[in-house]
């Protein structure tokens, strides 16, 4: 049975990095696809390929049933459409990031398909990113550590990955786990 991963971690852990890391490196038998989301911020810095949609377009597809899962972050609305239940009927696995927030009604929604994939970092290599990114006020940065303290994450099929050294080995610790769950026929146990 096809699983649903969900990314998720602090502001400037490295999800994007790991996506990055990881996409050109799958296998031709990974049957991977890593969802776009729908997100009401305009493109900046090309961190991710995602749809900006305006609060108008956002608002229609919302209201026509387009989106499987939907929630609001930073001051943004983000969604997961419908599409990628298609691409899982179809034996593809789906990652997509999400948030942590959202992650109890995300994973009520897609249940015993759900895995959630947690990326911490400690706290001073996260400070130390965040700076040298020149992105963030030094009050930026407090506000999101302080933030990141306030999450318990939680979940029987959580996976964690710790990425506050060199991207590669959380990318290569992510690109096993996979590579095993999509390009086998038995089902891999998590951990």
């Amino acid at each position: 049975m096809a699983k649903f991963f969900y990314m998720i971690g602090s502001s400037g852990a490295g999800k994007d990095s790991i996506v990055r890391y990881i996409r050109p490196r799958l296998s031709n038998d990974a049957k991977i696809i890593f969802a776009h989301r729908y997100i009401t911020r305009p493109d900046h810095l090309g961190s991710e390929n995602y749809v900006y949609l305006t609060d108008k377009e956002f608002n229609l597809r919302d209201e026509s049933g387009f989106f499987l899962m939907k929630w609001e972050a930073n001051g943004y609305r983000f969604a997961v459409g419908n599409e990628v239940l298609d691409w899982m009927e179809k034996g593809f696995y789906v990652l997509v990031q999400g948030s942590r927030e959202y992650l109890p009604e995300a994973s009520e929604i897609l249940r015993d398909r759900f895995v959630p994939l947690l990326v911490t970092i400690e706290e001073e290599v996260l400070r130390q990113r965040m700076m040298s990114e020149l992105m963030f006020s030094s009050e930026r940065i407090e506000e999101i550590i302080e933030r990141n303290n306030q999450f318990d994450i939680s979940h029987p099929n959580l996976i964690t990955f710790e990425n506050s050294g060199p991207i590669d080995l959380a990318g290569e610790r992510l690109l096993s786990l996979l590579h095993a769950l999509s390009t086998c026929s038995d089902e891999v146990v998590l951990s």
